[in-house]
């Protein structure tokens, strides 16, 4: 008879257990630091998280296109779009685009409810398109920052 590995006999066992405790935990962690955390732990966490998670702050220096977003974060109710820091010195060779976000936004993220856009510049076109496709009262902008022309 061969001999057994008692550690490979228990493994399914601990992984359907911590998969159990990580459905019914992640759903309670409100603090985005945590959630970062644990969405670092495993592939099961990084997909709950992304599938349970409510309110996201995207840094659009960061991380420019939104096509991807979707994907990774389906049930979206709350956006906040950041611009640079205020320390980051803008070129005109470097313009943060805000027209990619609408056009996705206006295309996916059926849950989104909430938009905030901080420190970017909103043209009347983007405005248009947010006011047909989610309505005027979905949106929040700080008011200098929305560009008229």
């Amino acid at each position: 008879m061969a001999p057994t590995n008692s550690k490979t006999k228990h493994k399914p066992e601990i992984t359907k257990v911590w998969e159990e405790v990580l459905d019914l935990v992640i759903p309670y962690l409100h603090d985005i630091d945590d959630r970062n955390s644990v969405s670092l732990v495993s592939r099961k966490s990084y997909e709950i998280d992304g599938i349970t998670r409510k309110r996201l702050t995207v840094h659009t220096l960061y991380y420019p296109n939104p096509a991807s977003l979707n994907k990774r974060f389906p049930f979206i109710e709350a956006l906040t779009l950041k611009g640079p820091p205020s320390n980051f010195n803008v070129t005109d060779d470097y313009d943060i685009q805000i027209t990619p976000w609408i056009e996705q936004l206006a295309l996916e993220f059926r849950c989104l409810k909430e938009l905030h856009i901080r420190g970017l510049v909103v043209c009347d076109e983007d405005l248009e398109t947010l006011a047909k496709t989610r309505g005027l009262s979905f949106f929040e902008a700080d008011p200098v920052q929305v560009d008229t022309e």
